[in-house]
């Protein structure tokens, strides 16, 4: 939200058209308007005082704007803002209005609050530490013979993170040890259902070329 002070012969004027300032927020911003004798001042200082205390904020003028962020501020029904720069110029205070927030309340947490509160950070830390926990017996438990691990076991090991990995299981075709090793079951006879070796190829089959030659 954007507010606007003028500066004209040194006497800085808020314009009230821009409403007020609520404490506690940080999104305001002040545009001033500077007469031709801040014209050699591109960097120029905002001091915004408040409740007895100051706050000094540096800003500088692009493209004909000069726009300053407001600090955030506590617990105040008035801020003054004025703006110096150089060896030395300055100017008066511009009057803000503010209104306290509801966080400027002086107030204890009630139980039900403290209760809520609670609950939800044990939730939250039950929940990571039980995903954690299957991540790391998933990993103990997949070994791969050959090394690596295969995109299909990272995913599962990266879902395991929110609770949703499916459990790791097997066919007739693998076999996972008891120590967490990963084979491949193999046919030694003509079972189709299973992956044959090589070397059972020649037992069963023959020599290829030999047989060819026969032909």
């Amino acid at each position: 939200m954007i507010l606007h002070i003028d500066v004209a012969n040194k006497i800085a004027t808020f314009q009230k058209r821009g409403g007020c300032i609520v404490c506690g927020n940080s999104d305001y911003q002040i545009q001033f308007s500077f007469d031709r004798e801040w014209d050699a001042h591109d960097e120029k200082t905002a001091r915004f005082i408040y409740n007895g205390q100051f706050t000094d904020v540096d800003f500088s003028k692009t493209e004909d704007n000069n726009i300053c962020p407001v600090p955030i501020l506590y617990d105040t029904t008035e801020v003054e803002i004025g703006v110096y720069a150089g060896e030395l110029k300055t100017t008066t205070s511009a009057f803000i209005e503010c209104y306290r927030s509801i966080l400027c309340e002086v107030a204890k947490p009630s139980e039900e609050n403290d209760r809520l509160h609670t609950n939800e950070a044990k939730e939250a830390a039950d929940r990571a530490e039980e995903a954690a926990k299957l991540a790391q017996e998933y990993a103990d438990k997949v070994i791969i013979e050959g090394g690596g691990i295969s995109a299909d076991v990272e995913r599962r090991l990266t879902a395991l993170e929110h609770d949703t990995a499916p459990r790791f299981t097997t066919d007739k075709t693998l076999t996972l040890s008891a120590e967490g090793v990963l084979s491949v079951n193999t046919a030694t006879t003509t079972d189709r259902t299973l992956p044959i070796r090589a070397a059972d190829v020649d037992v069963t089959v023959g020599n290829i070329e030999i047989l060819l030659k026969t032909i």
